[in-house]
């Protein structure tokens, strides 16, 4: 169960397809939810894309409509667990997820809990306003964390801890990537592409590759993410290992738009800049084995919540992270594969962009779809045993 089903417009909408779907070929039988589907404006029921049965409740519908046709839903077939893919501003226009705490019980029916915490409470900051927001989500949030013997997970050691200081026993199952590892690389036809705003890495001699550094970001460009110091501070450390620096953007930028125009007006005769818009999930996957860097636009704590950089990290590639503005009280933890992969900004950056190797590409979804359905099983058997 999750907010929305759009496919490849709802970030944990697509997650949760994704993970259904690998569930299912792993041997498990599942159905999907969307109980706040912006882009639906009655209910849609049927077979998704890949077979799997699919309800989506638009969110314009009465709440207690809404409750009671997903719970008719539920108890249609009825599951051994429901798994909420949880997201605080999927299911209310503020963040706020009362009314959905309170429906618990009538949606879960018979069933076992699993919450997957995406997301939770914003920080206040310095706002009365986002303080009483962050204060109303955070109550929600622990409520939700209360219902009885939920099995609960999150993406990051920063929400983990986060949650841990009140209380609630969080575990860590890592994101994976919504784009499935490509063959091959993108050269044939990002090599014009890049010649046309100056980069001849691609579509010169071969000797020419090595003198480039090749840096993607990759979907949503949030309008708070800086772009300086750290362009000026990539220029300096490719000069210094005797290359130029060029950046690509892939897919849509959303709400940074203005941000890539004022890059692009500002560094674009230093820095060729190359922007190829949506792509196919081909294209993108030959992208990130084609170039030499990515870059995250979200704070080093919380990289692991970030789809986009998992996708990265599943093709092996090393990632910039220039944000380390987060407020949460919380470690930077990372797995081993991230913490291979991450290169925060600092003094040692030219050092450790030359030093830089890729990893082995490896598409995640299947062992963390293993992962999951193994720690359902392990709930199930523990419950079956101490009830005996």
């Amino acid at each position: 169960m999750t907010g929305g089903l759009e496919l490849n417009r709802d970030g944990v909408g697509d997650y949760t397809r994704w993970l259904a779907t690998e569930s299912v070929r792993q041997g498990a039988s599942c159905r999907l939810l969307a109980l706040a589907d912006r882009h639906v404006t009655s209910p849609v029921t049927g077979l998704d894309e890949t077979g799997i049965e699919t309800l989506r409740l638009p969110f314009t519908m009465p709440w207690p409509e809404r409750c009671r046709a997903a719970a008719r839903f539920v108890e249609s077939s009825p599951a051994d667990w429901l798994s909420l893919q949880f997201v605080p501003y999927s299911f209310q226009r503020w963040g706020v997820a009362s009314k959905l705490v309170h429906a618990m019980p009538q949606l879960v029916g018979r069933s076992r809990l699993h919450i997957m915490f995406h997301e939770i409470w914003i920080d206040g900051g310095t706002s009365w306003r986002r303080r009483l927001v962050s204060a109303f989500q955070r109550r929600a949030i622990l409520e939700l964390g209360g219902y009885p013997h939920a099995l609960m997970h999150t993406s990051n050691g920063t929400y983990q801890h986060a949650l841990a200081e009140h209380g609630m026993q969080v575990g860590i199952l890592p994101l994976f990537g919504s784009i499935p590892i490509a063959g091959g690389d993108g050269s044939a036809w990002l090599g014009p592409l890049l010649a046309g705003v100056g980069c001849d890495a691609l579509s010169g001699p071969p000797r020419r590759r090595g003198d480039w550094w090749l840096f993607a970001l990759f979907g949503t460009l949030h309008p708070v993410w800086p772009p300086q110091p750290l362009l000026d501070q990539l220029q300096a450390a490719a000069a210094a290992a005797g290359k130029s620096v060029a950046l690509i953007a892939a897919g849509r930028l959303g709400a940074g738009e203005s941000l890539w125009t004022e890059m692009s007006a500002t560094h674009g005769s230093r820095v060729p800049m190359l922007r190829i818009g949506e792509q196919p999930a081909q294209r993108i996957s030959e992208l990130l084995n084609t170039v030499d860097f990515g870059i995250a636009t979200t704070p080093l704590a919380l990289v692991g919540k970030s789809a986009t950089v998992a996708a990265m990290f599943d093709h092996g590639l090393p990632v910039v992270v220039n944000r380390d503005d987060c407020r949460w009280p919380a470690p930077k933890t990372a797995d081993d594969r991230e913490a291979a992969l991450v290169i925060p900004i600092g003094r040692d950056l030219p050092a450790r962009l030359r030093d830089a190797r890729r990893l082995p590409a490896a598409w995640r979804l299947p062992s963390v779809a293993a992962q999951w359905l193994g720690e359902l099983a392990g709930v199930a058997e523990a419950v079956s045993t101490w009830s005996s």
